[in-house]
């Protein structure tokens, strides 16, 4: 069963794997003693219960469904399972056991003597530590007596309860190992068979990938940097979202898992391919690479043999625009929109949206802990007159008119600090004069048309601001 699974407490991924691509093997460690970062959460039931040394994950998350963001944490622990282990010719007999697989490069399954009504694993030894390598098979499977029973039972095909580990016979002469789970339930069965094929992927996958390059930091100053996989040659980009010394929930991931729900944003694309990964020490956000640069990368290049033509800007402003439709729809506000949050590929074909760790959820009424971000030159004045009011998506229109602003002239629309020849602060956005901007975009030629449209867009006033729908709907864009 999965009831009971504390709200605090991580969850299991439904993202299925195809397990003949992973194979492992289990060989025996012996282990002293239980790592003290272990945490069993308590319940009333056979239920598979996810542990980790914190709670990264918001109380107030959003339901499990088929859609969900795939997550692979650190442990996962399972009491009252009958466990056999043996080779294939000699067999012990089934006893019953709590179960603790710890997942990573070198993924173990630990075997414990303890029930409901003993101690707190944490401060008992386990009976024996099984490291689960490249060279064995994991399969769903049933008894020939259970499968008699439940075929009297039910016309229909059964549904195992058990799941084997078993290797191959290496030296020749040496017997193959083979380890046997069984669960009170099918589903039980099922989810974890899916969880070990997700963590032998994920070993694997973690002994083929080389760093290639650390980056600068996202919003909130976490590293960031690419990984190589050595066989197929894809690239990757991996994001610390939070720290095992950070206290509070992990906001990034609670708007990562509303997007990945959202059928608006992965019908956008917004988030595709990206998985979590929990260690130990940190909770990692794996992203595949976006063919191409950040939008402020591409303008620079572009400056040196001309602006972007009308139709370039048009192209870049519409998919834009969608990609924050799509976040709009999921309940989420960006809240960063600047040239560096945006990719884009050489021929503009295709837009990606990136880091939301300054993202506001406006659908979680129980988090009181999100606070006001935004980078200078793109905060909407709104939210800098009254930080604690929650934001509209009037707030990334204004982001996104700037934005259109620097494509179309090369230059950010706050003449003032300009002429000053300062760096933008905050509170420019509360002092953006239109009359004294306009005259730029005329200057590049740009027509009445489209310089009404940008105006709109960076209206001080949100109720006046017009509205992504409105720019999407606008002659300049239709024609």
């Amino acid at each position: 069963m999965l009831a009971r699974v504390p709200p605090g407490d991580a969850r299991v991924p439904k993202a299925a794997s195809d397990g003949g691509e992973w194979p492992s093997s289990v060989r025996r460690r012996h282990s002293s003693a239980v790592p003290p970062s272990l945490q069993i959460k308590q319940s009333q039931a056979d239920d598979l219960v996810v542990t980790s040394a914190r709670s990264w994950s918001s109380s107030a998350r959003p339901a499990q469904t088929d859609g969900e963001l795939p997550i692979l944490y650190s442990q996962y622990v399972a009491r009252n399972v009958r466990v056999l282990v043996g080779s294939r010719w000699r067999l012990q007999r089934f006893q019953e056991r709590t179960i603790v697989l710890r997942t990573g490069a070198e993924p173990e399954l630990s075997l414990y003597a303890v029930n409901e009504a003993a101690a707190l694993i944490e401060a008992t030894e386990p009976e024996a530590t099984y490291i689960l390598s490249l060279d064995a098979v994991c399969q769903l499977s049933c008894s020939q007596s259970s499968n008699r029973r439940e075929m009297r039972q039910s016309v229909g095909a059964f549904q195992a309860r058990g799941i084997e580990l078993s290797s191959a016979a290496k030296p020749p002469n040496t017997p193959a190992f083979r380890l046997r789970l069984r669960f009170v339930t099918a589903a039980d069965a099922a989810i974890w068979c899916t969880v070990l094929k997700d963590t032998l992927a994920h070993a694997r996958w973690s002994r083929e990938v080389q760093p290639q390059k650390r980056r600068s930091g996202s919003t909130l100053g976490r590293d960031v940097y690419s990984l190589k996989h050595g066989r197929s040659g894809q690239r990757f980009v991996v994001k610390t979202l939070a720290t095992a010394s950070d206290t509070g929930d992990c906001h990034e991931l609670q708007v990562l898992r509303r997007l990945h729900a959202s059928a608006s944003a992965r019908d956008a694309g917004l988030i595709r391919g990206y998985r979590i990964v929990e260690t130990p020490q940190a909770m990692l956000l794996v992203m595949p690479q976006f063919p191409g640069e950040n939008l402020l990368q591409f303008l620079r290049k572009r400056r040196r043999c001309g602006q972007l033509t009308v139709e370039e800007v048009q192209t870049l402003v519409a998919q834009l625009a969608k990609l924050l439709q799509a976040t709009h729809a999921s309940g989420i506000v960006h809240c960063d929109l600047k040239l560096e949050n945006v990719l884009v590929t050489s021929d503009l074909a295709r837009v990606g949206l990136i880091d939301f760790g300054g993202a506001y959820d406006l659908l979680d009424s129980h988090n009181q802990s999100q606070f006001m971000t935004g980078t200078p030159g793109y905060i909407a004045p709104e939210r800098m007159l009254d930080p604690l009011t929650p934001p509209t998506p009037q707030a990334d229109v204004f982001s996104l008119g700037v934005l259109l602003f620097q494509a179309l002239t090369g230059q950010h629309p706050f003449v003032k600090a300009a002429q000053e020849q300062r760096a933008l602060v905050l509170r420019d956005s509360l002092h953006l004069v239109w009359t004294s901007a306009e005259p730029l975009l005329t200057a590049r030629a740009v027509g009445a048309e489209l310089r009404e449209l940008v105006g709109g867009m960076l209206a001080a006033d949100p109720r006046a601001r017009i509205s992504l729908d409105q720019v999407l709907a606008s002659s300049w864009l239709c024609s």
